[in-house]
Parts: structure tokens; sequence; C-alpha cells
């Protein structure tokens, strides 16, 4: 038997990483997903996220009210939208104007 250390560090954008051994033998790692989230005020006022996605997983966009609670650990974040399909580029939703100040997180629900 043999034992060691082995650390990998993930690429932002990475999905997995194959290890190969000097005898041929390997396996592959899939990292969990890291969401890049961006937002960008527009002309019109409204708000577009825009985040990386792999292709097959699900994504939901949600909502954090600061005037009712600013404990960003609660259950209180609500959808935005419909879930997002991932493309395996970058995923975008408008908000419309207007819309009241809070937080927003993307997360992955398949």
């Amino acid at each position: 038997m043999v034992v060691f250390d082995l650390m990998l560090q993930q690429i932002f954008g990475a999905t997995n990483a194959e290890v190969t051994f000097a005898d041929g033998s390997s396996f592959t790692y899939d990292f969990p997903e890291l969401i890049g989230l961006t937002l960008a005020l527009m002309p019109d006022s409204s708000v577009r996220l825009s985040w990386n996605s792999r292709l097959g997983s699900t994504y939901q966009v949600e909502s954090l009210d600061t005037l009712d609670n600013n404990d960003l650990g609660s259950n209180g974040w609500l959808s935005v939208g419909e879930p997002v399909p991932g493309t395996g580029t970058n995923n975008c939703l408008t908000l419309p104007a207007g819309g009241a100040q809070g937080f927003y997180r993307v997360r992955t629900i398949e």
C-alpha cells in the first residue's frame, strides 16, 4: 500500500481534474461548482445578473430584501423568476428598474 498526500487547486471554470500515476492508473475528481455572479446597472436602470454555468446544471436566482432581513444565513431568500438551465457559458437574467435594495445569489438546484 502506498499512502500519499495530494492537493488539487481548482482553476476558475474547471469542472474536474484527472490525476494519472506512473503505473498508468488514474482517477478523476469532480470539483464542486463555483459560481461567479456579477451585477451590472443597465442604461434603463434595470440590473443584469450574469454567472458562469455548466451544461446540465440548473440554476435559481434568489433575493433577500434588506428592509426585512439582513441575515444572509436566514431562510428569507425568495426565488426570482424561473429556474435557468445551464448553457456551458454565461447565463444572464435582467431585473426591471425600481426593485427593492437587497442581496442576490445564484444556487445550483440540479
